[in-house]
């Protein structure tokens, strides 16, 4: 089964985190067939990038789009596992490699609480300042039949990733076309699927909308990309998260936004063998349960040390050993729960001298 998700938020040339920072092999998706969109077409298009980036075209990985003045729609599994921080939203993002669109913090990030794998796989993101850009009106009931069509940046027939934002119209399919295709993986309720031979969302476009026409020249966003296997395959469509069918979480005016630290944590003291390191992480934002530091060395064994500090515990040190020392660099990553998973803040790495 394939992921419809360029990559999870990495730390580039950093850390490779868990939860949103999963590799590009668990499948990702991105716009397949179609053809360019126009420019402005679609000014509530939004792409998720890494903050760490400054070039949105480095930093792309999902989709969304932009539902409020403050507030995005996108897939749970772009987001999970991961903070505010390490996330921004370029909104009416059009050409990705010429930085246009308004590129804005996160605050932060609630995911849809039934979501599990592939279900439920919905997450609103809260901008740091509202977005003067339009809103996409979200479908009130479930397209049964007809044409809807699938917007994103990615991976075309022939391998090459454009910068220009994409489009391509995938007929509806039935429930029981994707039921034949995922088993149970596919729930009738809650998602939508859609998919010909050729066209169908691929590689990257995870998070972005499936939207079909208001009658009035506009459009309503219907669906979010989810899953599938093949890109193009008849046989085996896109699965959508179905907006309407999900409406009371994403309307929810006070969703449970999940913890996270407000600034990185930084490692104090001198990085030579044998000396003491400290982990001192930043303010925390939101209900906090449990907190767990993890000391990161980049290359093989991975992290050296993982300290669970108790619920007061505010840091953690760490010595430096000799082993370390080739790798060059440490750093520290500081998590933070509420009893629905940690989520990250993170150091930069600083250089290990002999």
């Amino acid at each position: 089964m394939r992921r419809r998700r360029l990559c999870g938020v990495l730390l580039a040339g950093t850390l490779a985190l868990t939860g949103a920072a999963a590799s590009a092999s668990d499948g990702e998706r991105r716009i397949y067939g179609g053809s360019e969109a126009a420019p402005g077409a679609y000014p509530w298009m939004v792409a998720l990038v890494q903050s760490d980036k400054a070039s949105n075209l480095d930093g792309q990985f999902c989709g969304g789009s932009l539902i409020s003045p403050t507030r995005v729609l996108t897939a749970a599994h772009c987001v999970e596992g991961s903070s505010p921080l390490e996330i921004d939203a370029v909104v009416g993002a059009y050409s990705l490699g010429a930085g246009d669109g308004a590129r804005t913090d996160l605050t932060a990030i609630a995911t849809d609480p039934q979501y599990e794998e592939r279900f439920h796989d919905i997450a609103v993101l809260e901008l740091a300042a509202a977005s003067a850009a339009p809103t996409l009106p979200l479908a009130t009931s479930t397209p049964i039949a007809g044409d809807a069509r699938v917007i994103g940046w990615g991976l075309q027939e022939n391998g090459d990733s454009p910068s220009i934002l994409r489009e391509v119209d995938v007929p509806l399919r039935s429930a029981a076309d994707c039921r034949a295709a995922y088993g149970t993986e596919f729930d009738e309720g809650t998602q939508l699927c859609a998919g010909s031979k050729g066209k169908d969302s691929c590689q990257g476009d995870s998070g972005g909308p499936l939207v079909v026409s208001d009658g009035g020249g506009g459009w309503l966003e219907a669906g979010v990309v989810s899953f599938g296997s093949e890109c193009g395959k008849a046989s085996s469509p896109g699965v959508y998260s179905n907006v309407s069918a999900l409406s009371s979480f994403i309307l929810d005016p006070a969703p449970e936004f999940a913890p996270y630290t407000d600034a990185a944590p930084h490692v104090s003291g001198k990085a030579r063998v044998g000396a003491k390191l400290r982990c001192v992480p930043g303010q925390e934002v939101g209900t906090v349960q449990s907190r767990k530091i993890v000391w990161v060395v980049p290359g093989p064994p991975g992290d050296r040390a993982n300290v669970i500090a108790l619920p007061k515990a505010r840091a953690a040190t760490y010595r430096v050993k000799k082993v370390d020392a080739p790798f060059r660099r440490i750093g520290c990553r500081y998590a933070v729960g509420n009893g629905g998973g940690f989520h990250d803040s993170v150091s930069r790495l600083v250089p290990i001298r002999k």
